[in-house]
């Protein structure tokens, strides 16, 4: 403690000195634009300010020191004297070519780049990216990115669920523009309702994310930006069809009214109208379906410094499969999968600059959902609704020096959700219900002397009316000891309400008997995540690069277990404390020649479960190996090629040590290779057309589901999904832009 007050009373003497303010611009074809996150220092001092979203800075000056320096990744140093104690002065940076060509992975092939300002390991996802893996919605557009996995969830609902860090998609907190989206009922399917091309970006970030999001994040966040209203009208319309029978189109318009209100309105639709069955299983491969989906919002800026966005989003999406004879002549002895999904939602931000206080902002985040869902998987129909609604207040300023930041706020969040499963013959087996209201407050302070060091602390207290008091508490630093390489650590706690039935969906697609062992089935599930990382870049010769490696720990007090080993004949929940995962990435990429881009990644993954008191067992579907090669090139006549091969070791698959035989013969799934590519070809300025195959190879699971010509016997499982059901997959499709 005596520490920490003389380190703030050193600190808070560096205010004793008077100001010097001004910009830092970059300047392109006689345009300035101001430069965000420059670092500004007297030479010799130990005096730093850091420029913020409109380039300016203020910086305290110490006696005997007059070099006033600029500096930034990707520009040359700049540096000024300055003799007077007070005034004002701009900077103009100019671009180290060869620097900015090591340290920028934003290029055609590597669409994604290292957020080198962020405390945390951040990563910017560009269209670019995004549209190696053209189809369709955000679900199944990680497949070029080695930090999340991708899986089916089962054989007969086609979702796909992400993974990160050795754990379910739930784990982390995904947000739509700072707001809320994936939660509750919506955890593991709220990126199926987000199609690819409604986005402009994504920021995935690993490990735990700030506590002015939430007390819910616990492997990571994934943050989507849509398009924007700009200064000019932008229309884009895009057209997909692959072999599989999907078809989807997506519209964007974005326009200003005036200089002070623009509007943007995206619609999708998609349908998948034949069920195939590749397998000869007698089950789709893929449900029949379609998702109507549009989003609207208007961008306001007001008089005095305030402005802000309102909007909603609607999304109905319906899917149904399961045995063929019901698809096609309504037979209702067969087993089907049908599920019905509507989600409603509006929400809006408010934000306050004051004109003459550049470092001092007040945000205010608000949504309202409503969501129904209501899923039939054979002889049983779950249903589940919520009703939400998030408030967030944002304040953040300067304190005694620019290096020094505070944002502080408060939040409420509240959640109505009921879920039940019921038999279709009419009794109810289960129903629960909650309502959840939560207010908070949060604290954040972070420390940025320069661009090579930020340290960040957070802590924020929550009551929940169910558990009483939440503490979250969470840190970050990032050091640079040189300009080309770069070392994270952080670590901290979240926590998040489980929902039994939805997130056992899977498991009841089978003809197990569902039982709930934990004495109340409304609980929380509580975890710690710590994580280090480290990323150097690199030229040889006139060849750029970037290697990153980052290992992360996660474990839990307490977490919901789903366990298909006990018994063959029931799926057992239940709460219990141990379970963790172990998770390293290792990752190159690297640049060649001029037009070629190379990524190669290797992941190692150990998971385990807390199944039985005091033992843990390997979790179920996680590989422990994973290999990435991703190859990007741009031909001269306007043609790209990538090409994405990856290999996924064996993992353990759930229950099948129990099923009778010929199911139970093996615990581990068989390792395999999966290889997708794309070519793209632009016509002028506004058309593109590309060409693609997914599952090249035509790798497919023998037997996705057991017992399927029995599927109301106690042995019948959907969930021994390890890899691609359908087999090779092309596909074709357009993109316009005006």
């Amino acid at each position: 403690m005596r520490f920490f007050i003389s380190s703030l009373i050193l600190l808070c003497s560096f205010t004793a000195f008077s100001q010097v303010s001004g910009h830092v611009y970059e300047e392109n074809n006689g345009v300035k634009s101001p430069i965000v996150g420059a670092t500004v220092f007297w030479e010799g001092s130990q005096v730093t300010a850091l420029t913020n979203k409109d380039g300016y800075f203020e910086i305290a000056k110490p006696k005997g020191h007059n070099l006033l320096v600029v500096q930034l990744i990707g520009f040359k140093i700049s540096k000024k004297s300055i003799i007077s104690s007070k005034g004002t002065v701009d900077f103009i940076l100019t671009e180290n070519s060869e620097m900015l060509e090591g340290l920028n992975l934003e290029g055609r092939a590597k669409a994604t780049s290292v957020e080198v300002n962020s405390a945390q390991l951040s990563l910017k996802i560009g269209k670019n990216e995004l549209r190696k893996a053209a189809c369709c919605n955000l679900s199944e557009s990680f497949e070029t990115n080695a930090s999340l996995d991708v899986t089916f969830s089962d054989a007969v609902s086609g979702a796909k669920q992400i993974e990160m860090l050795g754990q379910s998609g739930k784990y982390v907190s995904i947000q739509r523009e700072n707001i809320p989206l994936a939660r509750g009922i919506n955890a593991q399917s709220g990126l199926t309702y987000i199609p690819g091309p409604f986005v402009n970006s994504i920021q995935l970030t690993k490990g735990l994310s700030s506590v002015i999001n939430g007390y819910e994040s616990l492997t990571g966040q994934i943050n989507i930006e849509l398009e924007k209203p700009g200064d000019e009208t932008e229309f884009f319309i895009n057209g997909y069809g692959n072999q599989g029978s999907r078809l989807e189109t997506n519209l964007g318009l974005s326009t200003p009214v005036n200089k002070n209100l623009g509007t943007t309105t995206l619609a999708h639709f998609s349908t998948t109208p034949i069920a195939r069955d590749g397998n000869d299983d007698g089950f789709a491969d893929i449900p029949t379906g379609y998702q109507a989906n549009v989003f609207h919002k208007w961008k306001y800026i007001l008089k005095k410094g305030w402005g802000g966005q309102i909007g909603f989003n609607y999304v109905n999406d319906e899917r149904k499969g399961g045995q063929l004879q019901d698809v096609f002549d309504g037979n209702s002895t067969p087993w089907i999968f049908n599920q019905k999904t509507q989600r409603t939602e509006v929400f809006g931000k408010t934000g306050y600059a004051p004109p003459n206080k550049v470092s001092e902002s007040l945000g205010i985040i608000y949504s309202a959902s409503y969501q129904k869902q209501e899923t039939q998987l054979g002889p049983r129909v779950l249903k589940a609704d919520q009703k939400s609604a998030y408030v967030n207040v944002i304040y953040q300023n300067k304190l005694w020096s620019p290096s020094h930041k505070i944002k502080t706020g408060a939040s409420f969040q509240f959640d109505e959700i009921n879920e039940s499963l019921d038999s279709t013959s009419g009794p109810q087996i289960f129903r629960f219900n909650r309502t959840e209201a939560v207010p908070g407050v949060f604290a954040e302070y972070s420390y940025e002397p320069s661009i090579m060091l930020t340290v960040v602390g957070g802590v924020r207290v929550d009551y929940h009316n169910l558990f009483g008091w939440m503490f979250t508490p969470r840190a970050h630093v990032k050091y640079m000891p040189t300009e080309t390489t770069t070392f994270r650590i952080g670590g901290g706690r979240g926590q998040r309400t489980a929902n039994v039935l939805t997130e056992n969906a899977t498991g009841l697609a089978s003809g197990r008997s569902f039982q709930v062992l934990s004495q109340d089935a409304i609980d929380r599930e509580i975890g710690w995540n710590t994580g280090l990382s480290f990323s150097q870049s690199f030229s040889i010769g006139k060849s750029n690069g970037n290697i990153t490696s980052d290992v992360f720990y996660t474990w839990f007090e307490n977490k919901l277990i789903s366990n298909f080993d006990a018994s063959a004949d029931n799926l057992l929940t239940y709460y219990a404390s141990g379970s963790n995962s172990f998770s390293w990435l290792t990752q190159l990429d690297y640049s060649p020649v001029k037009d070629l881009e190379i990524r190669i990644a290797y992941k190692y993954l150990k998971a385990e479960e807390a199944f039985g008191e005091g033992q843990n067992s390997l979790a179920y579907a996680i590989p422990k190996h994973r290999g990435f090669l991703n190859v990007g090139y741009a031909f001269p006549v306007k043609i790209t090629a990538d090409a994405t091969l990856n290999w996924f070791d064996s993992r353990r698959l759930p229950g099948n040590s129990s099923l009778p035989t010929p199911f139970g013969e093996s615990v581990m799934s068989p390792s395999y290779f999966t290889l997708n590519g794309q070519v793209n070809k632009q016509w002028g300025d506004h058309w593109e057309v590309y060409v693609g195959v997914e599952n090249a190879l035509n790798y497919k699971v023998d037997q996705p589901i057991t017992s399927s010509s029995n599927p109301y016997l106690a042995s019948f499982d959907t969930n021994q999904v390890y890899g691609p059901i359908f087999g090779r997959m092309f596909y074709l499709g357009f993109n316009y832009h005006l």
